[in-house]
C-alpha cells in the first residue's frame, strides 16, 4: 500500500476496530497498526475487512518509533488510539 491512506493505530482494539470497519466502508484506503496478538487472535476479523475495501495490518508496537514511522510512511492521515481513547484526549 502506497500513499494516500488513513493510518489507524489500536486498530486491533475495539474502537479502532469500529474506526477502520467504517472508514473501509466509506471508501477509505485502510492501514492497521497494532499488536500481533490482536491480529492472530482474531484473523477472521481482519480477513474480513479485507474484502471490505483496501485494507493492510502492520503488526508493531506506538512504543517502537522505527516501527511506527516506517507503517505510516505515506499516509494521508492519522488516527491515534491509545488506551483510554484518542491520543490527546
Amino acid at each position: 500500500m502506497t500513499g494516500d491512506f488513513i493510518f489507524v493505530t489500536g486498530a486491533g482494539g475495539a474502537i479502532g476496530r469500529i474506526i477502520a470497519r467504517t472508514l473501509l466502508m466509506r471508501g477509505h484506503r485502510v492501514r492497521g497498526f497494532g499488536l500481533g496478538e490482536q491480529f492472530y487472535r482474531s484473523p477472521e476479523f481482519f480477513n474480513a475487512l479485507e474484502k471490505i475495501g483496501d485494507f493492510k495490518f502492520e503488526i508493531g508496537s506506538i512504543l517502537d518509533e522505527f516501527a511506527l514511522v516506517q507503517a505510516m510512511r505515506g499516509a494521508r492521515h492519522v488516527h491515534g488510539m491509545r488506551r483510554g481513547g484518542p491520543v490527546g484526549s
